[in-house]
């Protein structure tokens, strides 16, 4: 249950308008309220304050655990790792991640602090639902990880991801 109220209070917050365009591959080109989001000057830099964390399966088997952020702008974020039993099941629970999605918003490779590709990485919008507000994520696969930053801010999204590297 405690689960379904953190889930219930994260869908409570409003995104905002996201306003990007998608390319089918590689970066985007983004429209100008996005662009100043995506080049955040250090000063302008969120913190993250850790709010809760809670792990269990998904109905699809799936393995999970998750931490809930708090921005220094009161903006949620949530971190989530699920862990399939095969890279194969990963990469369709991705694929059927970006099916369900309104827009994507970039779509790129995944790579580590050497360089080296990890896997596909792809930013999603979605629209509100009648369950939820309108929210972006990151999305990203290391092996049968399937990695997840939500947040109804797609720029504290982004500065959430920047801060993990």
């Amino acid at each position: 249950m405690k689960t379904r109220l953190a889930s219930v209070v994260f869908w409570v917050v409003s995104l905002g308008a996201l306003g990007t365009s998608a390319i089918g591959c590689g970066r985007v080109s983004t429209d100008p309220p996005e662009r100043n989001l995506l080049n955040l000057d250090a000063a302008q830099q969120m913190k993250f304050t850790p709010v809760s964390s809670y792990s269990g399966r998904r109905g699809n088997g799936a393995e999970f655990s998750a931490e809930d952020y708090s921005s220094t702008d009161g903006v949620s974020v949530i971190m989530t790792v699920e862990t399939y039993t095969s890279v194969s099941r990963a990469k369709e629970a991705l694929r059927k991640r970006i099916r369900e999605a309104s827009r994507i918003v970039e779509r790129s490779p995944k790579v580590d602090g050497d360089g080296t590709i990890l896997g596909e990485r792809v930013v999603l919008s979605f629209a509100p639902g009648i369950h939820h507000r309108a929210y972006a994520t990151i999305l990203w696969l290391e092996q049968e990880d399937l990695h997840e930053i939500e947040s109804t801010s797609l720029r504290a999204a982004l500065e959430f991801e920047r801060q993990l590297k």
